[in-house]
């Protein structure tokens, strides 16, 4: 059986020297400014102990060498794995049947990513709800202020209970389309 090239490559390399080695500067506890956000005054993604995975604490994102080299040069999985074994000299064969491979990595890079983002939705919305929630005990509105909140608001209530239940517990599509309209756009799948 084939062995998948990602993973040879996770195994052959260390991180913090592919970082080094295409222009990352790590400070002592491993941290560099975020290359998936940007201004970051303080740096806020750390190459993990491991030597094998990235994590930025800012953003969530998350990533292997290959997703590092992929993300610095803007360039496929492929193209960053390809790279990596020609500068790192090493004896990794890539074949045409990689592809299927690449398009699995880069599936769960996506499906990754809308976890994080869908949990991270998901917290700001219950604590917006209950902040809103602690407020209406306190605030006593008048009745021409109840006529106007109206139907508007427990229309917003429903969209956003809506919204909470796909955050949760709905299908990768449902929240994938869920980010697509928050974002308003049609097809931009990248945070």
């Amino acid at each position: 059986m084939k062995k998948d090239p990602f993973n040879e490559i996770r195994e052959s390399t260390k991180l913090i020297a592919v970082a080094e080695y295409y222009g990352l500067q790590p400070n002592r506890q491993r941290f560099v400014n975020c290359i998936h956000h940007s201004p970051d005054n303080h740096p806020s993604m750390q190459f993990l102990k491991n030597d094998k995975y990235y994590r930025c604490y800012s953003c969530g994102a998350w990533g292997d060498a290959t997703a590092l080299v992929a993300k610095l040069y803007d360039i496929s999985a492929i193209a960053a794995a390809k790279r990596i074994v020609i500068d790192f000299n090493l004896n990794i064969d890539f074949s045409d049947d990689d592809y299927s491979i690449a398009v699995r990595y880069e599936s769960e890079k996506v499906l990754n990513g809308l976890k994080v983002w869908s949990d991270r939705k998901y917290s700001e919305y219950e604590k917006n709800l209950t902040d809103f929630l602690e407020y209406l005990k306190t605030y006593e509105p008048t009745e021409e202020e109840l006529e106007s909140w109206g139907s508007a608001s427990v229309a917003k209530i429903n969209e956003l209970s809506r919204q909470m239940n796909v955050l949760k517990g709905s299908s990768v599509r449902a929240k994938l389309e869920l980010y697509r309209q928050l974002r308003g756009d049609g097809n931009d799948t990248r945070r």
